[in-house]
This record gives C-alpha cells, sequence and structure tokens, in this order.
C-alpha cells in the first residue's frame, strides 16, 4: 500500500513538474506603446512585429526556428527594437529566451525611454516610460 502512495505521488509530482518545465505554446508581446515594436537574433528580424498597442502571438516552434543558430546552448539573445518602421530603430536591450522553458532573463529591461517587463515564461509587456 504505502509503495503504491510512493509510486502515485512521485508520478503526479514528475508529471506537475515537466508540465511547469515545458516550452509555451507562444511568445506573447504585449505591446502597450504607439510605437512598433520587433525582436532581432542575430541582425534578422522575427516574422511579426508588435504592432502599437496591440498583443501577438507568436508559435514557439518559430521562435526556435528564428533561434535556430543558438540551440546547442539552448539560450537565445534577442535585441529589442522600438520604431522599427523609422530610419532610426530604438534599442531598448537584450533578452535571453530558454528556448526549453521559455524563462527570460533578465526580468526587467529599460533605455531611451522603453521598458521591457517579463510576465512570464514566454511573455513580455512593453511599456514607455
Amino acid at each position: 500500500m504505502k509503495c503504491s502512495i510512493l509510486s502515485a505521488t512521485i508520478l503526479i509530482t514528475s508529471l506537475f513538474t515537466a508540465d511547469l518545465l515545458a516550452a509555451p505554446k507562444a511568445m506573447i508581446t504585449h505591446n502597450l506603446t504607439d510605437t512598433t515594436t520587433n525582436a532581432y537574433v542575430d541582425g534578422r528580424a522575427a516574422p511579426q512585429p508588435a504592432w502599437p498597442n496591440e498583443t501577438t502571438k507568436v508559435s514557439w516552434t518559430i521562435v526556435k526556428a528564428g533561434c535556430r543558430d543558438h540551440r546547442e546552448e539552448g539560450i537565445c539573445p534577442a535585441m529589442i527594437k522600438m520604431d522599427i518602421d523609422s530610419s532610426s530603430p530604438i534599442v531598448v536591450g537584450t533578452l535571453y529566451i530558454d528556448l526549453e522553458t521559455g524563462v527570460i532573463t533578465p526580468a526587467k529591461i529599460s533605455a531611451n525611454g522603453f521598458t521591457v517587463e517579463v510576465n512570464a515564461p514566454g511573455e513580455i509587456t512593453v511599456l514607455k516610460d
């Protein structure tokens, strides 16, 4: 009896832990500014920018494809730029995305009048200061 209870507890714990560590289904960007933003990996723009005052969702499969040169180390550096339609886009900073879990670090970056806050794995909010 004790063995079966212990086995059930271990099974439930491992399923719960695996779910917590799983990558998100999408990268979600809440752009609460009046300018368009996008992430750049190795100089390449993400396929779908976050339009002003909108929420954008990009499939995690596409995120991983965009980070293909960083699969070995598992961490993808994404430079966040604002006002990407202008001749002088504004760099806010770089976020590092764990491709397996969706964890994004650092939790907050601020520069040049904008702030990017991490809400959850695979989810950020962009704000004007």
